[in-house]
């Protein structure tokens, strides 16, 4: 029983090599695709958003200013179109002298 399982076992791991070499052994290339490569551009401000994510002081004593802003993606005025809302954080520092996080709508 224990031969027939090493018989096994090596002819699974010759199988596993023979296929891993195949392509080599017929001439296939194996390297990239030659279609060109995906490129991105950053289109921001282009676009018209200019938003400054703030996420609390230097030093994050609080968790409050480690927890900061976020956004989302959706159709807020149901027009099929995705729109844009960021959220921002705030520093403990503006908390305290009264000053508000801004949230910003970005409608496509």
């Amino acid at each position: 029983m224990i031969a027939r399982l090493r018989t096994v076992r090596l002819a699974a791991i010759t199988l596993a090599a023979a296929l891993a070499v195949l392509p080599a052994a017929w001439g296939q290339k194996t390297s990239r695709p030659t279609h060109p490569s995906i490129q991105f551009q950053d289109v921001t401000r282009a676009s018209g958003i200019d938003f400054h994510l703030t996420c609390g002081g230097p030093e994050k004593r609080y968790i409050m200013e480690s927890l900061c802003g976020g956004g989302a993606f959706l159709d807020y005025d149901n027009n099929g179109w995705l729109d844009i809302f960021l959220a921002n954080g705030s520093t403990v520092s503006d908390l305290h002298h009264g000053a508000q996080p801004n949230f910003k709508l970005y409608r496509n």
